[in-house]
């Protein structure tokens, strides 16, 4: 089974049982926002992430084409993930890929590299806490109308069921990453009308969940 240390798009940094392409040197930073910044949040400028990819064809990575397809994504921007869970509900814009380190074989081939990445936080503009929360609170008042008017047994959550999420929002009123509402998670655990969610590390309203196990 894969380890996967962190994920961002399609690109993810893992070990599994034929390859070796692990992170190191993981830094994140954020600081007080200045009088002329041009960030959208309210009280700190964008925040930066900065880490290394070690690439190693002997472990099954292969440096050059891990480069060539990093360079392919700057300027794009994901949801990046730390150990499987999201560092944050912004996405987060590739800014720079460097390559150092490297190692070459008699032939030329580039047999070792560290990759240098550097990802920028996505200038949104934040939403109120307490706005964000009305509309959380929202679409799980429409989910439970629309769940009442449907026939059938009652489903039953408790802790330890598997469920999709078909809301939009966390009950603090910050986006569901779209790729999280393609899986199945786990209910951590449930208080009132809440369910935590393992894999978003997160809670939302137990009305915009559905059962699949």
């Amino acid at each position: 089974m894969a380890t996967a240390m962190l994920k961002w798009k399609n690109k993810k940094l893992q070990v599994n049982s034929t390859q070796i392409y692990p992170l190191s040197d993981f830094s994140a930073s954020v600081k007080i926002k200045e009088k002329k910044s041009s960030s959208k949040k309210k009280n700190t400028e964008l925040e930066e992430l900065e880490f290394t990819a070690v690439c190693n064809a002997n472990t099954g990575a292969d440096p050059q084409e891990e480069y060539e397809s990093w360079c392919g994504k700057i300027k794009k921007s994901g949801i990046l993930y730390l150990h499987g869970k999201a560092w944050s509900t912004t996405p987060f814009i590739l800014q720079s890929v460097s390559l150092d380190g490297v190692i070459t074989d008699d032939y030329g081939r580039i047999r070792y590299a560290e990759l240098k990445l550097k990802f920028k936080e996505k200038n949104k503009k934040e939403k109120s806490e307490k706005k964000a929360a009305k509309a959380a609170a929202s679409e799980a008042s429409k989910a439970q109308r629309k769940n009442a008017k449907q026939k059938g047994n009652q489903i039953t959550f408790r802790a330890g069921s598997k469920v999709r999420i078909t809301g939009n929002y966390w009950a603090d009123g910050t986006k569901v990453d779209p790729s999280m509402k393609k899986k199945n998670v786990t209910i951590q655990k449930i208080s009132g009308a809440k369910s935590y969610i393992a894999e978003g590390a997160a809670w939302i309203y137990t009305n915009v969940l559905t059962l699949v196990e």
